[in-house]
């Protein structure tokens, strides 16, 4: 790959947009459309807990959970992310609504050193919560970052903002449901304006993935070629002026025809793989331009021919 494939934006995989895993059945979510978490946990009951867990954001199953330090640091690498990136495990929830009594940590008050007296007006230690506790945990402290939900705008000298996703309506729905008021969730959103075709986005993400797949390990082939390169042109350990033989100087030539047919194969691996995409967009731009009308057409005159018909009889 030259060096400005190697600058192409390609997917992140820790930032997602949740979509169909918005659930239809809590009031804080049921009219929202989108709301996009980064570099997300997951949550899930523990085995045995006795505590209502409903899940209000999850991912699809196209999920799985990777190690921390690969996105620890200033400079992650989405490409390699990607490429070993491997769904399994199902749908992560990522936001969910927490009800019941909630059990302490701690048995009791700790132990306090010989001669110090505990203070008169202290609490006692509650081994449970006074009745149900009702909270709702997200597993993102990003989600209302302005740049993950928001796009800022100067027009006229006046800061515009526009929000592309509804995580500040989710906030606002959570706390009017939290504070028992039905006020708050008159706030909520009626959804972005931008959908795209979720059949065109999965298989533009698959053909990337696959894409980056084969990438990473050509530039891995390439590295190992460069090292070899790098070893033949010293020689037998005499420094880089040592005269190159015959035989390294086939190995050389032969490494380099390596790399031109790689490189060949995968502008036709990027080229197979937007096949596909390109041929269901086109078919998409068929039905939307061309059948739609058409079948809009000829029910018009079906019910053209149907009126007159009534009319007809109607005058007889």
């Amino acid at each position: 790959p030259n060096a400005s494939d190697r600058n192409a934006v390609v997917d992140y995989v820790a930032w997602i947009s949740v979509r169909d895993g918005i659930s239809r059945n809590d009031p804080a979510t049921v009219d929202l459309r989108q709301i996009t978490i980064a570099t997300s946990g997951a949550l899930a009951k523990k085995e045995g807990a006795a505590i209502e867990f409903t899940p209000l954001l999850s991912t699809t199953d196209q999920s799985a959970l990777l190690p921390a330090d690969k996105f620890r640091g200033g400079q992650p690498d989405p490409a390699r992310i990607l490429a070993e990136f491997k769904p399994e495990g199902g749908a992560r929830v990522v936001a969910a609504r927490v009800r019941g009594v909630l059990k302490s940590a701690f048995t009791g008050p700790p132990a306090l050193p010989e001669g110090v007296n505990r203070a008169d007006n202290l609490a006692p230690h509650r081994a449970t919560s006074d009745g149900p506790a009702n909270l709702v945990v997200v597993a993102d402290s990003d989600v209302l970052a302005d740049r993950f939900w928001v796009q800022v705008q100067n027009v006229m000298g006046s800061r515009e903002v526009s929000p592309f996703a509804d995580n500040g309506a989710f906030f606002s729905n959570v706390v009017g449901t939290l504070t028992g008021g039905d006020a708050l969730l008159g706030l909520r959103s009626r959804g972005v304006s931008l959908r795209s075709f979720t059949l065109v986005d999965a298989m533009q993400r698959r053909a990337e993935q696959q894409f980056r797949q084969t990438q990473l390990g050509l530039q891995t082939h390439l590295d190992d070629v460069q090292k070899k390169l790098e070893g033949l042109r010293k020689g037998n350990g005499k420094g880089a002026q040592a005269a190159i033989t015959q035989e390294q100087r086939e190995a050389i030539d032969t490494a380099r025809a390596d790399i031109v047919q790689t490189r060949q194969k995968l502008r036709g691996v990027q080229a197979e793989l937007r096949s596909d995409i390109n041929t269901l967009q086109n078919e998409l731009r068929l039905f939307c331009i061309a059948l739609v009308p058409a079948v809009l057409t000829i029910l018009a005159i079906i019910l053209g021919v149907a009126r007159n018909r009534r009319r007809a009889r109607a005058h007889v």
